[in-house]
């Protein structure tokens, strides 16, 4: 069958996709656990009772090694309606951090420790054998915990879902191409009928803006409320800071660009496009239309290898077109020797060049901004 391979290598491509993603898709699920789990017990054991300990044996442990980690352990005795009873828990769940918390907590009960005076515990009146020293929510830990969960969680099970429209794509397509074997322009619903629809640059603005306000908004909170702040966390919540500002910023000027012009569109005519004939085409507005007296049209051709990052520019022309309202006409004239764009069934180390055409305002892109990437064939 013309223009396809064999073996898909991007079927494989996929499943390695899939794998890589899973172990920080498990990350956040993890996270998200231990989350829950400290939430449920701390709601448990507001019910609890307050009772008189006293401290046997109480020692706090510290990890070194890409930071320093604490944790603190302790065996204390109690009292409960009459029946002495043995606890070993500290806090609600078993953890250690690099915060403030536990080498506090073993200031505080090795005070007692050494001077004999009672601690207080807190007793599961209907299990009285459980207890814990210290029952308190600790949203610094929390805040810290939703960075992952948010960043790895959300992002891979982002990216999983991403994979898996791919891979039906994949499969829709395969289908056409078993249909219209030696039509390449129909085995792609978005290239069928040469209608483009611009570049979502909101919706990659946006993931931005999300990505990094879930980093650097639990971050600066969980900065807030510890009372020992280190000051590299603090130099390193204000570029996510910044950078989760501008990105929403951004977002919201391109929502804006695409509510105010709605489902704008590039028609090539006559389709499909063949390389070596001139690339015609029309932008239409259903709605608004730009104000400029005239669009700039930029056609660029970046020709790329599989495998290889280096991106060259074989064509770059500009022209001004007078802005004609719902409907502008443009034509460009590449040059016959440039190579077509990638299909989704080629093979690796294939030439694989993008065609864009970017289009703007005269007044600049605050009037109008949007850039399409194009299909284009070979007979």
């Amino acid at each position: 069958m013309p223009g396809m391979k064999s073996s898909n290598p991007r079927t494989l491509g996929t499943g390695c996709v899939c794998l890589f993603l899973l172990p920080f898709a498990l990350i956040g699920v993890y996270m998200a656990g231990r989350m829950a789990s400290q939430v449920s017990s701390w709601m448990e054991a507001q019910t609890w009772v307050e009772c008189p300990a006293v401290i046997q044996q109480v020692q706090l442990h510290e990890e070194s090694d890409e930071g320093t980690t604490y944790s603190v352990t302790a065996q204390y005795r109690y009292s409960y309606e009459g029946v002495e009873h043995q606890g070993t828990r500290v806090w609600l769940i078993e953890s250690s951090d690099s915060g403030s918390f536990f080498p506090t907590a073993f200031r505080q009960i090795k005070e007692h420790h050494l001077s004999g005076q009672p601690f207080r515990c807190y007793v599961n009146p209907d299990q009285p054998h459980e207890s814990v020293l210290y029952r308190n929510l600790r949203p610094d830990l929390l805040l810290f915990q939703s960075i992952f969960v948010t960043t790895f969680g959300g992002l891979s099970f982002a990216g999983l879902l991403v994979v898996i429209q791919m891979s039906r794509k994949l499969k829709h397509m395969r289908a056409n191409a078993e249909r219209f074997p030696n039509e390449p322009w129909k085995w792609d619903p978005s290239t069928s009928d040469g209608e483009f629809s611009p570049a979502r640059k909101w919706l990659g603005y946006t993931w931005g803006a999300i990505l990094f306000s879930a980093i650097a908004i639990p971050g600066c909170l969980a900065l807030y409320v510890m009372e020992d702040r280190p000051n590299w966390a603090l130099w390193l919540c204000i570029p996510f800071s910044l950078s989760a500002l501008w990105l929403t910023w951004k977002a919201i000027q391109s929502v804006q660009m695409k509510r105010h012009y709605g489902a704008f569109r590039l028609q090539l005519n006559p389709w499909p496009y063949f390389i070596g004939d001139p690339l015609q085409g029309v932008l239409t507005f259903p709605g608004m239309v730009p104000i400029s007296p005239e669009l700039i049209f930029e056609l660029q051709i970046f020709e790329e290898r599989s495998g290889d990052e280096s991106n060259v520019e074989v064509f770059k022309e500009t022209i001004n077109v007078h802005n004609n309202g719902p409907s502008t006409a443009f034509e460009f004239f590449p040059p016959e020797d440039v190579p077509r764009t990638r299909h989704d069934f080629d093979g690796p180390g294939e030439k694989t060049p993008n065609w864009k055409l970017s289009v703007k305002g005269s007044d600049g892109p605050r009037d109008f901004e949007a850039q399409f990437t194009l299909a284009v064939f070979e007979r």
